[in-house]
């Protein structure tokens, strides 16, 4: 049976999605993809989308700097060492929706 109109509704300014990532592994790479409204994330230092693991290993942090609206991801921190990361300078579109989506190769 083909599924149609099924999404998950988080009609909330505060709605969240909350899963165990702890059997997650991103070494062979990852891929995300969401619809985004920066006007809904968090106003603090920067707004979350998307935050799995810990800052001790296998993690991956994407958020919007609130400062510059850079879009930030941060991935493997390592126990507070070395981590990779990836900043994009562009233009993230404000009080709207965009579509996100992302691709790491490893």
């Amino acid at each position: 049976t083909k599924r149609q109109n099924t999404a998950i509704k988080l009609p909330g300014s505060s709605d969240y999605i909350e899963a165990d990532a702890s059997n997650i592994s991103y070494e062979n790479g990852y891929t995300f993809e969401a619809m985004v409204n920066t006007n809904i994330l968090s106003n603090s230092g920067h707004k979350t989308i998307f935050y799995a693991g810990g800052t001790t290993g296998s993690d991956i942090e994407i958020y919007i700097q609130q400062s510059t609206q850079d879009l930030v991801i941060l991935h493997n921190r390592d126990n507070g060492g070395s981590y990779g990361s990836l900043i994009y300078e562009g233009d993230i579109p404000e009080k709207k929706w965009f579509h996100l989506g992302l691709i790491q190769m490893c």
